[in-house]
């Protein structure tokens, strides 16, 4: 298997069960004809996170996670980074753990590595199926 990295900067170390989820993260990408070549799975702060969003996207708002694409090829190479603070606030909201709502935003993060968009309603939908048809695989 090629690299999947865990860190965390400035925030807890919440990644569990790493094993578990870079073999996840493999088959998703399988599953859509890729493999993965290196991918950086980063945990930020909201603040840290927000001023990624700002200066490399120009998006001046609080977001819970951001992909960047740094593919050449056909195997994925990219770093998804997320945020701790977000990704606490969106789990209670939703009723998952902490752990759940991790897992939906690399696997958010993964799919737009993959090409997936979710810019209209329509793309959103179909995005939304999709993570919950690998989430239940998890």
């Amino acid at each position: 298997m090629s690299g999947i990295a865990f860190t965390a900067q400035g925030v807890p170390h919440a990644f569990r069960d790493k094993p578990r989820v870079r073999r996840w993260l493999h088959s998703v990408a399988q599953d859509h004809g890729r493999s993965i070549d290196v991918l950086n799975l980063v945990l930020l702060s909201d603040e840290d996170l927000r001023q990624y969003n700002m200066r490399f996207l120009d998006r001046h708002y609080f977001t819970d996670v951001i992909a960047f694409d740094n593919s050449d090829g056909a195997a994925v190479n990219g770093d998804i980074l997320i945020s701790y603070h977000r990704t606490k606030e969106n789990a209670s909201g939703f009723s998952v753990s902490h752990q759940e709502e991790l897992r939906r935003v690399m696997l958010h993060g993964l799919l737009h590595l993959l090409g997936h968009q979710d810019r209209s309603e329509e793309q959103k939908a179909s995005m939304r199926r999709i993570e919950d048809a690998h989430l239940k695989r998890y």
